[in-house]
């Protein structure tokens, strides 16, 4: 079966949803791979969120591990009364959905900064002839290889999740990345 992934801002306790946005509102599949791409409107959106703007960000997978209550366990939800453990993409409720706005992607929203671990990764150029992934889905991505649809390659395999639910933002300018913060070079395929 295929996974689906909701991008997902989280309040900064990392674990609350503040907010989310569909696939489906800008006519993309919800498996990462139909979206992660750069050039896509979808992915653009997120951008757009971020731009400026430092949030927790998660592509939670709805194959994910479940989230913990405070005491570590699963968190438990009751549907048609048999319990099952709950994670992020569930508590995606319509009431956190963002409104759909339409965007186009833009090489100037070039730098993907992750303000936890001081790193930032420079977008590559969006050359419509050329098919390039998008390192933000894949950084951020929780449940990768649980369904159809995942990224499946092994370059760079094991940076796909490496910032999930880290605070994530976008600038515009070099000059806009803190002296502190080193580049990661990546580059999936």
């Amino acid at each position: 079966m295929g996974q689906y992934y909701k991008p997902t801002i989280l309040e900064n306790d990392k674990k609350t949803v503040k907010a989310f946005i569909t696939s489906w509102d800008y006519d993309n599949g919800a498996k990462l791979m139909e979206h992660s791409y750069l050039g896509n409107n979808f992915v653009a959106r997120v951008e757009i969120e971020l731009l400026n703007n430092p949030q927790p960000l998660v592509w939670a997978g709805d194959y994910a591990d479940p989230e913990l209550d405070e005491n570590g366990e699963p968190l438990m939800n009751t549907y048609e009364g048999r319990e099952y453990e709950v994670n992020l993409y569930e508590l995606c409720t319509d009431e956190k959905q963002l409104p759909m706005k339409k965007v186009k992607s833009s090489n100037t929203r070039k730098y993907i900064l992750n303000h936890d671990k001081k790193e930032y990764v420079v977008k590559q150029k969006f050359e419509p002839e050329k098919w390039k992934i998008h390192p933000l889905p894949l950084l951020t991505a929780d449940g990768n290889n649980r369904g159809g649809g995942d990224y499946r390659s092994d370059v760079e395999a094991g940076n796909v999740g490496r910032w999930k639910r880290d605070t994530i933002s976008i600038v515009t300018k070099k000059s806009d990345i803190p002296k502190d913060f080193k580049e990661l070079v990546i580059e999936f395929k």
